[in-house]
């Protein structure tokens, strides 16, 4: 049984299956709620739920675009002017923005969601900030999670728009079809991070704020950007756009028309990463549990840190010591 307010509902996934699939936007927010909370009681709910979507999973044709880059660079607001472009086309839409979680509540701390008021009026159109959970790769498994509900909602596009750039946040590049990255003009550090991991991962780069006086800082970063990735053997489309002047967003609606159609063997690839991925976040979350365990790893990271111990060395003792206790 479920209590809401003075009541005990009872859990039904079938009917919480219908009111997905239907495109309720109030089930679907109940829906993301479930996937997002770390009860147990919660998450064994979920999996049920999201199991009896996943058999209907023939029929879906979402098209996922995702957005990354450094704060600052200009995503929500890209998103928000391309997200304006698809409603008035009449398309259903879903926006999930990915926050850094508090490291107190979990929750989200950003709120995206406050930078894309643009699209509230429309009717069409979800918006929902997900928490990444402080997981590697800047993806929590709710992400992915969300995703699945709103495929199953049947929206046509889903931009999703991740908490970061760099080599740590590359995980969304497992979640969508198409990836662009958005860089400021004369955004170094941008081309740094794309040199520490992004670089083979994005299919396009738009570079914001392609008006006014930053037009000519937006033509050298373009001309940067383009030399780069041809040195690197990428030929992708690297774009100047504008959200203030009329037609600024044409050429990053011409990148995303060509976003590659439904590929099975490649959405097989992403989702057996996610599952390798969601076990060693399992197994690390074990190990931090034990006794055993924080009781060795702090004796060699006191060692390390006194500089008695070569950190490789380390990571070899702890490694046997995790066979010795599989053995035992």
């Amino acid at each position: 049984m479920k209590r809401t307010g003075s009541k005990e509902v009872a859990w039904d996934r079938e009917e919480w299956k219908a009111g997905v699939e239907g495109g309720g936007r109030r089930e679907i927010a109940k829906a993301l709620t479930l996937v997002e909370s770390r009860s147990a009681e919660d998450r064994d709910r979920a999996l049920e739920l999201l199991s009896v979507l996943w058999e209907g999973r023939k029929g879906w044709r979402s098209e996922k675009i995702g957005f990354t880059g450094a704060p600052g660079a200009g995503k929500s607001s890209l998103i928000g002017a391309l997200g304006k472009a698809v409603a008035e086309r009449g398309e259903r839409l879903a926006v999930l923005c990915v926050d850094p979680s508090s490291p107190l509540s979990g929750g989200s701390i950003l709120g995206d969601r406050l930078r894309m008021t643009m699209l509230s009026g429309y009717e069409h159109v979800f918006v929902r900030g997900i928490a990444s959970g402080n997981h590697e790769g800047g993806l929590s498994r709710g992400v992915s999670d969300a995703i699945v509900v709103c495929e199953a909602a049947g929206f046509d596009k889903i931009f999703v728009e991740s908490g970061g750039v760099g080599q740590s946040q590359t995980a969304i590049r497992y979640v969508v079809d198409f990836l662009l990255m958005v860089v400021s003009p004369g955004g170094g550090d941008d081309v740094q991070a794309m040199k520490r991991g992004l670089l083979e991962l994005v299919d396009a780069v738009a570079v914001s704020k392609d008006d006014g006086v930053f037009r000519a800082d937006v033509s050298r970063t373009v001309s940067d950007l383009r030399a780069m990735l041809g040195m690197g053997g990428r030929d992708i489309p690297v774009v100047g756009c504008s959200i203030l002047e009329e037609g600024g967003l044409e050429e990053v609606e011409k990148v995303l028309e060509g976003v590659v159609g439904f590929d099975e063997e490649v959405m097989w690839d992403r989702m057996w990463f996610q599952v390798e991925r969601d076990v060693r976040d399992f197994f690390w979350r074990e190990l931090e549990g034990d006794e055993g365990f924080r009781r060795v790893r702090e004796e060699l990271r006191s060692r390390v840190r006194e500089g008695n111990l070569y950190p490789g060395c380390a990571v070899e003792e702890l490694c046997g010591w995790l066979k010795g206790r599989g053995r035992g």
